[in-house]
């Protein structure tokens, strides 16, 4: 469940950039989002990484806080820690799907309508989507 999950999450990585740029319907953005997908699979899933590793440690680090304050065995001071806690995994979840969010924007945008976004470099975005030489060879 967790591969098929995993599967679903990188097939659908376009849909809302290709709704909103190219005024599609779902059907129409899910077929676009698996063909942008495949043209630069290597290029979203390493990027969805790099995105999501930091968040994660941040989580992790979180969880500091939370285990001492089971070692108070305080029950007022385990319920603050565990509020903060939740607060900190909603704020991390914010900022990680807008980071996404302006990752999957600006190549999207770019692939789509051949323009780079203003408030990005073009040789960088540009340089995500180089033509790769059959063969492995990039």
């Amino acid at each position: 469940m967790a591969l098929l999950g995993a599967a679903w999450s990188l097939v659908t990585f376009f849909v809302i950039p290709v709704m909103i740029i190219e005024n599609k319907g779902v059907v129409e953005s899910m077929k676009k989002s698996v063909a942008l997908f495949k043209r630069t699979w290597g290029e979203s899933i390493v990027g969805q990484v790099g995105i999501g590793l930091p968040f994660v440690f941040l989580a992790i680090l979180g969880l500091v806080p939370l285990l001492f304050a089971f070692f108070t065995a305080h029950w007022s001071i385990i319920v603050a820690a565990i509020a903060v806690f939740i607060i900190w995994i909603v704020i991390l979840s914010i900022v990680a799907a807008s980071f996404q969010g302006i990752f999957v924007a600006a190549p999207c945008q770019y692939a789509t309508t051949g323009t780079v976004p203003q408030a990005f470099d073009p040789d960088l975005i540009k340089g995500a989507f180089k033509q790769k030489i059959k063969g492995g060879i990039i």
